[in-house]
């Protein structure tokens, strides 16, 4: 392009402007004729065999925009968009690992039952917060590897350990709130031991029962110790838990009412050679209902 934008040039004129410090100036004493009048190429340069004189007198005279394109930008996104359609499940769950931990935050911290146990929660969801900011600063994509090899670099291990960090607490917190349900499933919603001139009293006295018991490291107390609606309560369920030698006036289901099933399995799919695939099949048996549903992948790499 260099030949094409500037006709009749000779390779110190590209030299000169390309690398100055190829570039011997003339000096007073020296022979103006040999040097040339600004000067003249370097020691390096006039060598024989030099690499430069030999790619100047091989190199046509083309313009750039004639020229084979050095990056050609639709091949890349070619690329990249094979690269994203041969992703598996697990690899683009990887890639935004962080937005799924986020995403999960946000699922725990919009449902009802975190709203009412959010007191003793608040520094778990703090501290959730951070771990996910700090996850998603870090810069280091599991696609890139490095040029020496299979070597671990810092940021790796330190996304690793916050991202098992964040799932740990992410567990508590779920933890927390499917305890707090059930306990207000068997406190609160359960007050047919009580009489119907304490139902008022005995709703809002459980309430505050199952929160204490939510907390931890603390000893609750029973309100009303054995004659109180918490002490029936408590007294029921123990005699529930045996009941060949107490059984229930209803007595137990012989059967379960409705059974549910999920089969898993890592199979090649569409053909005998592809990689394995997650598969997943439920079945769902109830009275007078039969239901299955399948959710299958293909190993798309090679169709």
């Amino acid at each position: 392009s260099f030949k094409a934008a500037n006709p009749g040039c000779e390779l110190a004129d590209f030299v000169r402007w390309h690398s100055p410090r190829d570039w011997t100036e003339h000096s007073e004493g020296e022979d103006k004729e040999k040097s040339g009048a600004g000067g003249g190429l370097s020691a390096r340069m006039k060598a024989p065999g030099n690499m430069w004189q030999d790619l100047w007198s091989q190199a046509r005279a083309v313009p750039a925009h004639r020229q084979k394109r050095l990056f050609d930008e639709t091949r890349e996104a070619e690329k990249v968009l094979q690269f994203i359609t041969n992703l598996g499940p697990g690899e683009v769950a990887q890639l935004v690992l962080p937005t799924i931990l986020q995403a999960a935050h946000l699922r725990i911290l919009s449902s009802e039952e975190n709203l009412e146990c959010l007191d003793y929660l608040h520094d778990l969801h703090s501290e959730l917060m951070g771990l996910i900011t700090s996850l998603s600063k870090l810069q280091c994509p599991p696609e890139i590897r490095h040029y020496r090899g299979n070597i671990l670099l810092h940021d790796f291990a330190k996304r690793e350990t916050l991202s098992w960090q964040v799932l740990e607490s992410i567990a508590k917190a779920e933890l927390h709130i499917s305890r707090f349900m059930s306990l207000r499933k068997k406190f609160v919603y359960d007050l047919s031991v009580a009489e119907n001139e304490e139902q008022e009293d005995a709703l809002s006295e459980m309430e505050r029962f199952v929160h204490s018991l939510c907390q931890e490291g603390a000893e609750v107390k029973v309100p009303g110790a054995a004659r109180g609606p918490a002490g029936r309560l408590i007294q029921a369920i123990f005699r529930e838990s045996n009941q060949d030698t107490d059984p229930r006036p209803a007595g137990l289901p012989s059967t379960p009412r409705t059974r549910q099933f999920v089969l898993r399995c890592l199979a090649g799919r569409p053909l005998p050679s592809s990689r394995p695939t997650p598969q997943r099949l439920y079945a769902r048996f109830a009275p007078h209902e039969f239901r299955l549903n399948g959710v299958y992948t293909l190993d798309r790499q090679y169709l």
